[in-house]
């Protein structure tokens, strides 16, 4: 991992926030982390946030390992660690199959 990424705490906190939490907005993200009470501000500041080089760079870097860590599970000598990684890539590429 490159930890030459600078970011204020902050900044690291929202990141970390929208790692955590997939489904939630980044506003809301932002609303945990920061100490606003306004809803426009707090998609003001997602806004910013999400398009500032370092916070792109720090949450790419973390997918990054995370795409990583599910291809090497598929690879996993138990079957159902195996099957649910093959699952999940294949729902992310090919769209989750209708129930």
């Amino acid at each position: 991992m490159n930890t030459d990424i600078k970011l204020t705490r902050k900044q690291k906190a929202f990141a970390d926030q929208l790692l955590t939490n997939h489904k939630q907005s980044a506003t809301k993200a932002v609303q945990a982390t920061y100490d606003t009470k306004s809803y426009l501000a707090a998609r003001a500041i997602a806004s910013e946030n999400l398009t500032k080089p370092n916070i792109q760079l720090y949450l790419n870097e973390h997918v990054q390992l995370a795409k990583n860590r599910v291809v090497e599970l598929v690879g996993s000598r138990k079957e159902d660690i195996a099957l649910s990684a093959s699952d999940s890539i294949l729902d992310r590429t090919l769209g989750k199959a209708t129930q």
